[in-house]
């Protein structure tokens, strides 16, 4: 069966051409495109029609240069003949790549021609945009305005309770509803089984697993009153949590104690509520977030009996300066190394230069030992404390630091090829002339 024709207009005094589809017949269409063109204020922006006013109806003639059995082939064929013909302004008179569904071309339905597909939408009852949407889908036309069955193919397998059915409406009409009855329900959140469900009401609640006839039904069986049950869920409850099943939205429990909210939890516990919503967006459990619990990650030490929960008080207690016990933890000593319970950490990076000069200051071994800082330690260029010292030859900067409580740093070029010097800023004996 055909569905359409691909035709080509051509004009006989330039050669361009015209490639246009139709699901009438080409003669017609002809006519219908000469009706169009010689009528006043219509079409007037078609390049075609603008071309047949020109040089007149004569000078054209039409052929047949393509068939489809579909509306979707017919139009792919469009595509395929303005591309391979080359008919697209300026070199031909089609404005665009073709394949597009006009509202206004004439239709032919079950051998009856209809002026366009919106009239022959109005006829069938069918909507002008389901029609397009079928044709492209590849439906024939007599499937798209409903005088033969839709294509089985495209329709989509439902699954509920095991069973595969074909589609949909197979589903419910095996189950003894209306197809319409079981969309709607899907529609509403029903389950495939309970849509399914014959003897099912919109108003039955299932809980646990078990199915109530009514919300007044299940709030009888968990000894609530019904007004109470139905405003939970229409705030938005699961079944679960508005017959108290399940903890409800925005409680909080604590330590085996339910409350209603946050704000009530903060007020038993004596807290500001704005760190609990804070530290609950943070991850924090809820006994963390109310100061019942250590927060995650903090620093927790027993010693001599005591919980020690810093730093600092640890530090205090074994006789040492805070900064100490923090730079040995820093540099990956145990709690018990760092508090001088057990024995040393491990020692500075060998790869940190110590020079030695006699009459000069050792350099201290780390930060704790001498108040430096980790990257005067590591750096021998930079000043110890008390002593001035410079970088050797060649680095191009040196710093000095200045004992007292205000410290700076100042940045000195070393000239090219100076004499090396060694920690202390002292030339060697050998360069002493």
């Amino acid at each position: 069966m055909i569905a359409g024709y691909v035709y080509c207009v051509t004009n006989t005094v330039n050669g361009y051409r015209y490639v246009g589809a139709t699901t009438s017949t080409p003669e017609n269409r002809w006519e219908q495109h000469k009706a169009a063109a010689m009528a006043r204020g219509r079409r007037k922006r078609w390049i075609f029609h603008q071309a047949i006013r020109k040089h007149g109806p004569g000078a054209f003639f039409v052929e047949t240069i393509g068939t489809a059995a579909t509306v979707r082939g017919l139009l792919a064929l469009e595509v395929e003949c303005i591309a391979r013909l080359g008919t697209k302004v300026p070199k031909g008179y089609n404005m665009s790549d073709g394949g597009e569904m006009s509202g206004g071309a004439p239709i032919v339905v079950d051998g009856v021609e209809y002026p366009s597909i919106t009239r022959a939408s109005e006829v069938f009852g069918v909507a002008y945009k389901n029609v397009v949407s079928r044709l492209k889908k590849g439906w024939t036309i007599r499937e798209t305005f409903g005088i033969d069955p839709a294509p089985r193919e495209h329709a989509k397998p439902f699954a509920a309770g095991g069973v595969t059915y074909a589609s949909q409406a197979e589903a419910a009409r095996a189950n003894g509803i209306a197809p319409a009855t079981l969309h709607n329900r899907l529609k509403h959140g029903w389950t495939p089984e309970r849509a399914l469900d014959a003897g099912a009401s919109a108003r039955s609640i299932r809980v646990g697993g078990r199915d109530h006839r009514s919300v007044n039904k299940a709030a009888a069986a968990h000894g609530l009153a019904a007004t109470t049950v139905l405003n939970r869920l229409r705030r938005g409850w699961t079944p679960e949590q508005a017959l108290g099943l399940a903890d409800a939205p925005g409680s909080l429990r604590v330590a085996g104690r339910l409350f209603d909210n946050v704000t009530e939890a903060c007020a038993h516990h004596g807290v500001d509520r704005g760190p609990v919503f804070s530290r609950l967006r943070r991850g924090w459990t809820p006994e963390q977030a109310l100061g019942l619990d250590a927060p995650p990650g903090a620093f927790r030490y027993e010693h001599g009996g005591v919980v020690h929960t810093s730093v600092a008080s640890l530090a205090r207690a074994v006789g040492l300066e805070p900064r100490t016990v923090s730079n040995r933890l820093a540099r990956g000593w145990t709690v018990e190394q760092a508090a001088g319970l057990a024995g040393r950490g491990p020692r500075w990076p060998s790869g940190v230069a110590r020079a030695a000069t006699p009459g000069c200051a050792p350099t201290p071994r780390g930060p704790d030992e001498a108040g430096m800082s980790f990257a005067e330690a590591a750096d021998p260029a930079l000043s110890a404390k008390g002593c001035r010292r410079r970088a050797p030859a060649g680095t191009g900067r040196a710093r000095r630091r200045t004992t007292g409580p205000k410290r700076r740093d100042e940045a000195v070029r070393a000239a090219p090829g100076s004499a090396p010097r060694d920690g202390c800023g002292r030339m060697p004996e050998t360069w002493r002339g």
